[in-house]
């Protein structure tokens, strides 16, 4: 959006633009949280003591 936005302003017209590119060029700049929620959920299990013995 930013780059269509700054091509626009410039010159006043619409630049034509594939959405699969779009699509693609968000989904390698995404932040992947998998090794935040595996943290999480080891803390989770730590703290509710699901694994401990009984």
């Amino acid at each position: 959006m930013i780059e269509f936005s700054k091509i626009y302003i410039e010159t006043g017209v619409a630049p034509k633009f594939d959405p699969i590119g779009v699509y693609n060029n968000f989904n390698h700049n995404r932040i992947h949280h998998s090794k935040s929620m595996m943290k999480l959920k080891n803390e989770i299990r730590k703290y509710l003591m699901i694994d401990e013995t009984w």
